[in-house]
C-alpha cells in the first residue's frame, strides 16, 4: 500500500519519512540480500554443539522482519510517537483504543500495539517480535511514561519475558 501510494519502494519510504527525520542512523529496511548492511547483527540460536548462526536471508520478508534497527534509534522513535512529531496525538489515541469485532466484541489490540487495559483504559502498549535467530520487545507505561526496549540476537533468549522482568523491577515514579 505504502508503495502505491508514494510511488517508492518501502525502504526509501521509510527512509525519507522516517528514519532520516528522526535521526534513525541505525535502521534500515533490509530490501535485497545481496546488499551489504553497515555493521549487521548476527543472528544466533542455542545448538547442541554451543552457539550457530540462525539466519536464513532466502526467508527474507520486507516490512515484517526486515527493519534492522538499534536500542538509540528505538529510542528515538519512540520519543517522537510520545512527543506527537511521528503521527498527530489524535492518532495516538485512536492507536490506544481496544479494536471492535464485527460482532461488537472488544480486544485489547489497537493499530498494530497489544494494549494492557484497567477498566477499559490503557495504561501501557506493547509490541514484541522475532524473526529468524532475533528477537525484540517494546513497552511503554503510560501513566509513568516509561519505555522498556528489548533488542536480542539470539533467539534462545524472549525478548516479551526479559521486558517484563524488567518492567516489574523498575520503582514506582513518584513525578514527572
Amino acid at each position: 500500500m505504502i508503495e502505491r501510494v508514494s510511488g517508492r519502494s518501502y525502504g526509501e519510504f521509510m527512509r525519507g519519512e522516517i528514519f532520516q527525520p528522526l535521526g534513525m542512523k541505525n535502521t534500515v529496511v533490509f530490501e535485497n540480500p545481496k546488499v551489504q548492511r553497515h555493521r549487521p547483527a548476527i543472528g544466533y540460536r542455542r545448538g547442541s554443539t554451543g552457539y550457530e548462526v540462525d539466519i536464513n536471508e532466502q526467508l527474507l520478508t520486507v516490512g515484517d522482519g526486515a527493519i534492522w534497527s538499534s536500542a538509540e534509534d528505538m529510542t528515538r522513535w519512540d520519543a517522537a510517537l510520545r512527543k506527537g512529531t511521528l503521527v498527530k496525538p489524535e492518532t495516538m489515541t485512536q492507536a490506544l483504543r481496544p479494536s471492535v469485532t464485527r460482532d461488537g466484541n472488544t480486544n485489547d489490540y489497537g493499530f498494530g500495539w497489544s494494549l494492557i487495559l484497567n477498566d477499559g483504559k490503557p495504561q501501557a502498549m506493547r509490541h514484541s517480535g522475532e524473526w529468524v535467530g532475533f528477537h525484540s520487545y517494546i513497552e511503554r507505561r503510560l501513566l509513568s511514561d516509561r519505555t522498556v526496549i528489548v533488542l536480542a540476537n539470539n533467539s534462545s533468549l524472549i525478548a516479551p519475558e526479559i521486558g517484563d522482568e524488567i518492567i516489574r523491577s523498575l520503582p514506582a515514579r513518584s513525578g514527572p
